[in-house]
């Protein structure tokens, strides 16, 4: 890595914090922003490019082309944008991306109330605005831009500054996204049940396997059994609640061979406080094959969600993710959101949201504060206020899956799975013994 390179961010802020965060990039002709690359510049990095398009004297034109280059997209089942609305989602979005620095280019085109108001919702988000222009200006656009930033900077100093993004300036050095790696699946393992699973597994496994499986047991085990201990204490143990451990134990699953072993590890640590699990190993594992799990879904795949102007709609998927009911998405308040979209307060408990999904319910709670609504306000409502209707959430989920490939719950309407359902569906069942009976049994782990 050259100097200039390595230098490049601490110029970015230099200039920035010498022109109040907005730079004036003024070129001698119209090659200045031909010569651009602007897909090098992605949110996710931090940076967000908008093309101005010759002819643009709508304002609404500009709004919806800022939403293009954070990722929204018109072609969706989402019904037709309301372009008197764009402005408020637009700063909801930046905001909630919070992006280090905006680069417009051609800014000349801009009608000078349209760059002022260009210049104020960038300025909402906390970026630093690169304004690439080229000649000719009229009076009152360089009055507008005089008054946000009376010193330009050459063509040079640009290139100088973004010395570290070469594809900015040359498309052909844009890199070659690294692809996924695959995990790694572990040796097939036996299928015995939980009094001689370790058994089995020390009889047939190779050493690093079976290093591994003991690994994950051992932790299980001693997860389960502090996580049941006080619930066996004040008799609150039942299906619900091994119901509820499993399936969050199965969210955190990478694979299938690492549900078994912590089912069957939950299922001594259990017994052991007088609770016996029953597991129908191939129904579990059929089951398994086709719910989708948490660890299903990195950061890449919640991206998908961004083509959605409507932040609802990728806020409802974060909500359904963490298996929330219907109901319980429409009764949230705005307040019940953490300020970095990371938890839900819910009740008495919160609930933790993946970190590729927190963008959107950070986006929903300030385009709902935008709209006056206070911490006790409904999250997922309208402008006015009006909470969505019931089928909502069902429909966002269901359209999400169609068009991004992003799988969520199927119980998205069943918060609380009850035992026969999850009996039948995933072929576990829990159920009390007498003290007696659970301390005449004995296991080999």
């Amino acid at each position: 890595m050259t100097g200039a390179i390595r230098d490049a961010e601490s110029i970015r802020r230099g200039l920035a914090a010498s022109r109040c965060g907005v730079i004036r990039v003024f070129g001698t002709g119209d090659d200045l922003p031909a010569r651009l690359n602007l897909s090098a510049l992605r949110v996710t990095d931090g940076f967000v490019g908008l093309p101005v398009r010759p002819g643009a004297r709508r304002a609404s034109w500009q709004w919806r082309d800022l939403l293009m280059s954070v990722g929204v997209s018109s072609n969706t089942s989402e019904p037709g944008w309301d372009l008197d609305d764009d402005e408020p989602v637009v700063i909801a979005w930046l905001t909630a991306h919070h992006p280090t620095d905006v680069v417009i280019a051609s800014a000349q085109l801009l009608a000078p109330a349209h760059l002022r108001s260009l210049l104020l919702v960038a300025a909402c988000c906390g970026a630093r605005v690169w304004l690439l222009c080229a000649p000719p200006l009229t009076n009152a656009q360089q009055a507008v831009l005089d008054s946000w930033c009376s010193q330009p900077i050459s063509w040079a100093e640009f290139a100088s500054a973004w010395a570290d993004l070469p594809e900015l300036f040359d498309p052909s050095l844009t890199p070659e996204p690294s692809p996924e790696l695959a995990r790694p699946e572990p040796a097939p393992l036996p299928a015995a049940d939980f009094p001689t699973f370790l058994s089995a597994c020390r009889r047939v496994l190779d050493e690093d396997t079976l290093t591994w499986v003991e690994s994950v047991f051992a932790a299980d085990q001693q997860a389960a059994n502090e996580w049941a201990s006080p619930l066996v204490e004040r008799d609150q143990l039942d299906m619900q609640a091994v119901a509820t451990w499993l399936l969050n134990r199965y969210d955190r699953c990478a694979t299938d061979a690492e549900l078994l072993v912590a089912t069957r590890a939950t299922q001594v640590a259990l017994f052991r406080l007088g609770v016996f699990v029953q597991v129908d190993h191939p129904h579990l594992l059929a089951t398994a094959a086709h719910e989708p799990r948490r660890a299903d879904r990195g950061e890449q795949l919640w991206r998908q969600l961004a083509i959605y102007r409507e932040p609802y709609r990728g806020a409802v998927c974060a909500l359904a993710a963490t298996r929330l009911g219907a109901d319980d998405m429409l009764g949230l308040r705005c307040g019940d959101v953490s300020g970095d979209g990371s938890t839900i307060q819910l009740g008495d408990g919160a609930l933790d949201v993946e970190p590729g999904a927190r963008v959107y319910l950070r986006a929903m709670r300030l385009l709902r504060q935008l709209h006056g609504a206070a911490p006790d306000g409904p999250l997922l409502a309208k402008a006015d206020g009006t909470v969505l209707r019931s089928r909502a959430p069902g429909d966002v989920v269901n359209a999400a899956r169609s068009e991004t490939g992003i799988a969520l719950t199927s119980r998205l309407v069943d918060r609380h799975t009850t035992d026969n359902r999850f009996h039948n569906r995933w072929g576990v069942s829990a159920q009390t013994l007498t003290t007696k009976a659970a301390a005449g049994q004995e296991d080999d782990q």
